[in-house]
């Protein structure tokens, strides 16, 4: 029964993680339509900082959700063990430390942005 269940989740973290990850590719790819556009002056280095800033965004967006709902079905499996409870815990943490990372790395990047326009 345990194995079962060790499979459900990780088929359940696999669906999440590929529900998230797949329409966030497709919508960063954008239209192919016409060849990208060369860099002549700031203003276009800062069209691809932001483009890429926004990418970057929607990644942490996903990485984060998965990371939280990955922690959530280890604590409803813990079922008690002081040792899975604390992995959760782990989880939950690094997810809000990755989030707090991206927060600063953002910062950067609009204060990089704003120094050059």
């Amino acid at each position: 029964m345990k194995k079962l269940k060790k499979v459900l989740s990780h088929v359940l973290i696999i669906g999440f993680i590929s529900m998230m990850v797949l329409p966030t590719l497709v919508m960063a790819a954008g239209p192919t339509s016409e060849p990208p556009a060369p860099v002549k002056n700031w203003d276009d280095i800062v069209r691809i900082m932001n483009l890429i800033r926004n990418i970057m965004w929607a990644v942490l967006g996903v990485v984060v959700i998965v990371m939280f709902i990955w922690a959530g079905i280890t604590f409803f499996g813990a079922e008690g063990d002081p040792t899975k409870v604390e992995t959760a815990r782990k989880r939950v943490m690094y997810g809000l430390i990755g989030v707090v990372v991206a927060a600063i790395a953002g910062g950067i990047v609009a204060l990089i942005t704003s120094l050059i326009s």
